[in-house]
């Protein structure tokens, strides 16, 4: 990491960096010496080396900066990672393969796993009369303008999707989703953006029931009504047969990209899935990357 100081004094000064690194990480400053003169700046660069912190948590340390009489400290905060990894990778078809491109942040053996694909559940409604007013969050009910679904996620879900989509209502359509613990007004997630593509993730949620309220914010132009769905998956760590990953397992080397190939057949034509790829290293999973098909 690069950073920039500034001598906001009124003498030319030589400050000498004291490096507290961050448990389980090394920290070297360079240059580890700065003269700057009044006014004027320099560039200096921390590099961090991962050796024994945890995966994933994150460690803290200090840079302080003195002169002799001034001190100047800034705070080191680190995660390591495992494996860098984009969060999602979309595609089409009842069959095809989309390369996937991630950092190691070790040197050993990258192994790739795959959970699902599974199809979406899909919950129909229609709506009308928008109120052009903000949903009551802390008193949620169906009516005209919300729809209501109460949606079971099974033990073992690693993770639970709700959303609705553009591409199903008409232009100028505005969606908002709430999702509640099953009969309380315990809000667990929303989605309010402008249009109607909404979505509500809940990682390793509990096992139960939820609540799940589309409400219609804003009709599209000429509408009096409009249809909606609501889909939803439950993903939990098992293959479904339809998705794989290659290579399962290939050497890694700390810092450098390695590429992995997700595959998909036999889906249902205009069923929309949900899958994952998991990396680590035999031993942890580190990353995932969620796989969304349009068949």
């Amino acid at each position: 990491m690069t950073r920039t100081v500034t001598n906001v004094g009124t003498k030319r000064a030589t400050y000498t960096a004291h490096v507290t690194a961050p448990a389980g990480v090394t920290a070297t400053v360079s240059p580890a010496t700065l003269t700057v003169s009044p006014g004027h700046s320099a560039k200096y660069k921390v590099t961090f080396v991962h050796t024994t912190a945890a995966y994933g948590s994150y460690v803290t340390g200090g840079l302080t900066w003195t002169d002799g009489t001034h001190n100047v400290s800034s705070q080191l905060v680190v995660r390591p990672i495992g494996v860098k990894a984009p969060a999602a990778v979309n595609g089409t078809g009842a069959a095809g393969d989309a390369s996937v491109s991630v950092t190691s942040g070790f040197t050993g053996t990258l192994h790739a796993s795959v959970a699902g694909l599974v199809p979406a559940s899909k919950r129909p409604g229609t709506l009308s009369h928008p109120s052009g007013a903000g949903f009551p969050t802390d008193a949620p009910a169906a009516g005209d303008h919300t729809a209501k679904f109460t949606v079971t996620v099974p033990a073992g879900t690693s993770l639970a999707r709700f959303a609705t989509f553009d591409a199903d209502v008409a232009t100028g359509t505005d969606l908002d989703m709430f999702v509640y613990q099953a009969g309380t007004a315990t809000l667990v997630g929303s989605s309010s953006g402008g249009a109607a593509e909404e979505q509500v993730d809940l990682v390793a949620p509990p096992a139960g029931s939820y609540d799940v309220y589309v409400d219609l914010f804003a009709l599209g132009t000429g509408a009096t009504q409009q249809a909606i769905s609501e889909f939803d998956w439950a993903l939990g760590t098992a293959a479904a047969g339809n998705l794989a990953v290659s290579p399962a397992n290939q050497p890694a080397t700390f810092g450098k990209a390695a590429s992995v190939t997700a595959s998909w057949s036999g889906l249902a034509a205009g069923t929309r899935y949900l899958g994952q790829l998991s990396y680590g290293d035999g031993t942890s999973t580190f990353a995932g990357t969620v796989v969304r098909i349009n068949a």
